[in-house]
């Protein structure tokens, strides 16, 4: 893999004011004012999404992952907590993102009785590399196969890396199944991860002469 998507992790929190249910209009509904976040960014990530494509990534997208709020049936919640994940590209990049959460929120905060925030939880550009970098061609060297360079949709450490203007080689390659990433049953076959130790080695010891 010599790519792959950037990463922004956020938080948006929704506050209220809370009150009975019985007498809604006394307080201020938190999961409400979310409720109509949610839908004005969705549409904006869903038009910003269809504006561009990566050959290798394909195209951003925004995945809203968890939501918290309220503390009883009976009351009006106080707070929502609303956390989310775009993953970008770089022709749809984090500025993308951010612009649309600002802008939303901006937005909202002058209609609504309550109040928005945004809390940026990370922040990791996406990256893309040259398929025929000397790291790559020492991998195919060293396994012996012409193996073809591909994007990923989840995001690494080479983000930082981009931080400095700096090039550097990027090879994402190692065992394991992707499909079953973050799932219940993840797993690496023993024979696979032990036969990664020797090709390591091979590679590194290679690369750096």
């Amino acid at each position: 893999i010599t790519a792959h998507k950037g990463s922004v992790q956020y938080e948006v929190i929704s506050h209220g004011r809370a009150a009975h249910s019985s007498m809604p209009e006394k307080g201020i509904n938190a999961l409400m004012q979310m409720n109509t976040f949610i839908t004005k960014a969705d549409a904006k990530f869903e038009a910003a999404s269809k504006t561009a494509s990566n050959e290798k990534l394909g195209p951003m997208l925004n995945v809203f992952t968890v939501i918290e709020g309220g503390t009883q049936i009976n009351s009006v919640p106080e707070q929502t907590v609303l956390k989310a994940n775009a993953r970008t590209i770089p022709e749809c990049d984090n500025q993308v993102v951010l612009d649309i959460l600002n802008t939303t929120i901006e937005e909202l905060n002058t209609t609504i009785d309550g109040r928005l925030e945004l809390n940026i939880l990370q922040n990791n550009m996406a990256v893309e590399r040259s398929d025929e970098s000397v790291l790559v061609q020492t991998i195919r060297k060293v396994t012996g196969r012409n193996l073809p360079a591909r994007g990923l949709g989840g995001a690494t450490d080479a983000s930082n890396f981009c931080r400095v203007e700096k090039e550097f080689d990027l090879a994402i390659f190692g065992p394991g199944e992707s499909s079953v990433a973050h799932t219940v049953n993840e797993y690496v076959e023993i024979d696979d991860y032990l036969a990664f130790c020797d090709i390591f080695v091979a590679v590194a010891a290679d690369y750096l002469q």
